[in-house]
């Protein structure tokens, strides 16, 4: 059981005796209480589940174990507040003996590994799951976090992962919400496997079963079911920023995020900052045609002759534009401080226009003809 539900629970059965009660974990850790517990009651947990007995009464405290078959798994405490605390535990210890064996007949291992990644599963918690689920651990592992274009075949595509990644051999998936799919797979570590090579394994199987469109985030190897919210976090993070910075790409390790990493940690006022610094006023901030321009060659590392094929341009007009926008934005992005400066900028200018549109509105333009109307006066 969660600590939400575990701490419902005792609030409910304080209404009923007035006695407060806490419910920690074999080593001490609290994960519910009724009040705030004044003094170290760690110590005194660890000493009562080493003397093996079921109940003991020490220092104006009921202690009660909590056990199910695969052994214990919280200890109850009761204040003597009202003299009735022993009788109020024995009954509130049933209880939770009752409710864990139901929770356990509905509770599914998607149902852990979903309340594992969202961080809400203390370590007795795990420890028992994966006592129940017979998950190996530790096992080399990672999380993929799986996006399709349309949230209505979302459900299609979660069930052609469960054929082709059955649950229990290589993997286990999920739907985390109406447009996202967490993948727990085993990373073959012995054959030289990588995340990033297996999330490309798992995009290109997907476009074999015609589920064009799906990007898919890559975590990091963990071995421990406890490092598992760790990977959910990099690949949540992975997902994130290369929705915003590398829309081309299927595949996006949170090994290889790049300057995406750095600028998606950027706060608002420092992307403000750098463009003040960088585009002094209004005049010399890039047009739409200027910025597509730059990206390209950008895009193409430089290449003049690259650019020119993607931008369905003469080398000799392209390099008029490119007088221009140095002319302009006084960058000359043939050099190459001036295209990482350039580089910089239109990846800062995303991320604000993705912050603008979380709130409703828009910092530079409209997506649908992909261009800036960013004044300065606005930064």
């Amino acid at each position: 059981m969660n600590k939400a539900f575990l701490q419902r629970h005792i609030d409910e059965f304080r209404e009923v005796t007035g006695e407060d009660f806490a419910v920690t974990d074999p080593g001490g850790r609290i994960l519910a209480s009724t009040r705030p517990v004044s003094r170290d009651i760690s110590s005194m947990v660890r000493a009562f589940v080493q003397r093996g007995r079921s109940s003991e009464y020490t220092l104006g405290f009921h202690f009660f174990r909590v056990e199910a078959a695969e052994g214990l798994l919280y200890v109850l405490i009761a204040s003597a507040k009202y003299g009735f605390s022993d009788a109020a535990g024995r009954l509130a210890v049933l209880n939770l003996t009752h409710l864990e064996l139901i929770h356990r007949k509905q509770y599914r291992k998607e149902d852990f590994y979903r309340e594992l990644m969202e961080g809400k599963l203390s370590t007795a918690e795990i420890g028992s799951s994966r006592q129940r689920f017979c998950i190996p651990d530790p096992e080399c592992r990672a999380v993929f976090l799986i996006e399709g274009p349309d949230e209505r075949e979302t459900g299609r595509t979660l069930k052609e992962l469960r054929k082709i990644f059955p649950s229990g051999s290589v993997g286990i998936g999920f739907c985390l919400s109406r447009s996202h799919i967490i993948l727990l797979k085993r990373i073959r570590e012995e054959e030289g496997e990588t995340p990033e090579q297996a999330g490309t394994e798992i995009a290109d199987l997907l476009s074999l079963k015609e589920r064009s469109g799906v990007r898919v985030a890559c975590g990091g190897n963990c071995s421990l079911l406890e490092d598992l919210p760790r990977s959910y976090r990099e690949a949540e993070s992975a997902m994130e920023t290369g929705r915003l910075f590398y829309p081309e790409r299927r595949v996006i390790s949170c090994e290889q995020m790049g300057l995406g990493r750095l600028v998606s940690q950027l706060s608002e006022a420092d992307c403000r900052a750098f463009l003040k610094d960088v585009f002094r006023d209004e005049s010399s901030f890039p047009d739409p045609a200027s910025r597509q321009t730059a990206e390209a060659l950008l895009k193409n590392s430089l290449n003049m002759a690259g650019a020119s094929r993607e931008r369905y341009l003469h080398w000799k007009t392209l390099s008029y534009r490119l007088d221009k926008l140095k002319e302009k934005t006084g960058l000359n992005i043939r050099r190459f401080e001036d295209a990482m400066t350039m580089a910089v900028a239109l990846m800062v200018i995303r991320k604000l226009d993705a912050a603008a549109e979380n709130r409703g509105g828009v910092f530079s333009s409209g997506r649908e003809k992909d261009c800036l109307r960013t004044k300065i006066s606005d930064i």
